[in-house]
């Protein structure tokens, strides 16, 4: 359903805004009176930086008035991590902030030795050699071109890497 609409019609008690939606700073939301809770993962000012998106001081400020905004337009924040809250309770040191950590649960269960014998035989890796494995996705954020950058130097580093899975 179309926001606006919806916001019109008032069906919601509250909003939940995550960070591809801070831009926003609370519009419609903030138009029509409704709380919003901000679900912050990042800080934008630090991953402007971090990842070398910018170093010109106009920028890094644009987006720390951004982040100011979203925090200071909610009612309260959810960050993924400590240092997300202290972005956030810097960002708006009156705004209530709660930490939910992301928390994965591995199971212990070790699969079968045949299912892990199989593994190298599948793939052509010999034994006495090293597997380098990434796990992660494959968005921007996760930095890929340093990981293929790497590549050459994890491959003269020693001749017992190489071997990739993706």
């Amino acid at each position: 359903m179309n926001l606006l609409v919806a916001c019109a019609r008032g069906r919601y008690d509250v909003f939940m805004r995550t960070k591809r939606a801070r831009c926003w700073h609370g519009w419609p939301a903030r138009s029509s009176a409704y709380p919003i809770i901000y679900d912050m993962h990042s800080s934008l000012p630090l991953q402007i930086t971090d990842w070398k998106f910018s170093t010109r001081p106009s920028v890094i400020a644009l987006f720390r008035w951004v982040e100011r905004l979203s925090v200071r337009g909610a009612c309260a924040v959810v960050a993924i991590s400590p240092a997300v809250a202290r972005a956030a309770n810097l960002a708006g040191p009156d705004t209530p902030c709660v930490v939910l950590a992301n928390h994965f649960v591995v199971d212990q269960v070790v699969p079968p030795p045949n299912e892990i014998a199989a593994v190298r035989p599948r793939y052509n890796i010999p034994l006495e050699r090293k597997l380098v494995l990434y796990t992660g996705s494959f968005v921007a954020l996760q930095a890929l071109d340093l990981l293929l950058e790497a590549i050459p130097e994890v491959l003269a580093s020693g001749p017992q890497q190489r071997h990739f899975c993706w």
